[in-house]
């Protein structure tokens, strides 16, 4: 890690204020789908919580954005994380008085939950550039990904312990004080404030911003580029690390629950490997050509799994323990890829952004990778059910293949018209 970006106090409190409330939430995460399945015996009802706040990630994510471009980025970071420790301590009074945390209000502080978050991601992601030099972006996104991954990986083995131990309102207690010590992180920060015109903010100026923000993402070509190469990705890589994942451990490998668990923790750890590997690889090549080359790459690992399960369905590879070590370390490398890919996006959409455009721009993106999980999800996940395994993982492969390759192409002509556009100059 670089020692000069941790020795950034603004940096150091804002990652220090993440770890703390993203620790938090996936404790709770993790302890809700124990107590749904505990109150209700069925996966199916957690699964629909979880469908549900896709609902106003699609409808408001462009709002937000206008809303973090418009107001000052560290009160509302402050006042978002208190309002999300009060929604999570209500959960936690509502369960005291009761004795029981009902279903109605399991979707609704669930909703609630995802809205403020999606306004304050949306804050939080226009703050980096502003607190961190722009030739150590790639540095500070990567550091920033490798101690966010650590709740991802952490958060479900100390759930299960307190959630165990102690139960569901000590979990809920101590995600809502993980809000409250972020809130104080963010009071330190120094974030430079929004340079925004003297107008008035109604909505006719509302209209305007909003409009500001699609027409500045179709005008900006490399933005364009990695904003409809998410969406591809999103659509093809959500089905198979959710459903399709789960389908093969269960129904073709025939795996036990606990074997598939850990056959996804080992894959998730491909997380804080690729948030290593970024930090590596960063002054090899220019971000433009690392995002290209890493979803291509993404793309041939996600054919070999498929190439793997042929194997397995025609009997040429029998061993079910070779096949899942050829799966969860096809994967991990994916993972660690996709997670650089996920690096190498963020540092140039914050390098090629305006700070005044960042929530708007950062909000267009975000609704559009949210948009295509549940359409993959119908699509590519859907085919689990009515074909052999190895089919939907040969259409996810090949969609993130050609969206890497695509972008290669469209990006190196691109820089050829730019070269003879200089030169004609």
């Amino acid at each position: 890690m670089n020692n000069s970006i941790l020795k950034n106090k603004n940096f150091l409190c804002l990652i220090s204020g993440k770890l703390i409330s993203l620790m938090g939430t996936q404790i709770q995460d993790f302890a809700m789908s124990l107590y749904v399945l505990k109150i209700t015996g069925s996966a199916a009802k957690f699964a629909s919580v979880l469908a549900i706040t896709v609902i106003p990630q699609i409808i408001l994510g462009p709002i937000c954005g206008v809303f973090a471009d418009w107001f000052d980025r560290k009160k509302m970071m402050v006042l978002l994380d208190i309002l999300n420790g009060l929604i999570v301590l209500s959960m936690g009074i509502v369960y005291k008085v009761n004795g029981i945390l009902p279903m109605s209000y399991i979707y609704f502080s669930a909703v609630a939950l995802t809205v403020v978050s999606l306004l304050y991601s949306f804050t939080g992601s226009a703050v980096l550039p502003g607190i961190i030099e722009k030739d150590k972006l790639l540095k500070a996104n990567s550091i920033n990904s490798t101690i966010t991954s650590i709740p991802q990986i952490a958060g479900p083995l100390f759930s299960g312990i307190i959630f165990g131990f102690f139960g569901l309102f000590y979990v809920i207690v101590i995600n809502s004080i993980s809000f409250f010590i972020s809130a104080l992180f963010n009071i330190v920060i120094d974030i430079p404030k929004n340079t925004r015109k003297n107008l008035k903010f109604d909505f006719k100026q509302f209209k305007v911003d909003f409009k500001e923000g699609l027409v500045f993402i179709k005008s900006k070509k490399i933005v364009f580029k990695i904003v409809v190469c998410g969406f591809f990705i999103n659509f093809a890589l959500d089905p198979l690390s959710s459903t399709g994942l789960t389908y093969i451990g269960k129904k073709v490998l025939l795996l036990s629950d606990a074997k598939v668990g850990t056959m996804q923790s080992m894959i998730a750890m491909g997380i804080l490997a690729g948030s290593i590997l970024s930090g590596i690889i960063q002054n090899k090549l220019p971000e433009t050509k690392i995002f290209g080359i890493v979803v291509t790459i993404s793309g041939t690992i996600v054919l070999s799994v498929c190439l793997v399960l042929v194997l397995f369905y025609n009997k040429m590879i029998l061993n079910v323990t070779v096949i899942s070590a050829c799966i969860i370390t096809l994967l991990f490398v994916m993972v660690a890829f996709i997670i650089v890919c996920n690096i190498v996006l963020s540092t140039i959409f914050q390098r090629e952004v305006p700070m005044d455009f960042m929530g708007r721009a950062s909000s267009v993106l975000n609704t559009l990778c949210t948009a295509a999980m549940p359409a993959g999800q119908m699509i590519i996940g859907g085919m689990f059910d009515y074909t052999k395994a190895y089919v939907p993982v040969f259409v996810a492969g090949m969609i993130i293949l050609l969206s890497g390759l695509v972008y290669i192409v469209t990006q190196k002509s691109s820089n050829i018209v730019e070269e003879k556009e200089c030169k004609n100059a």
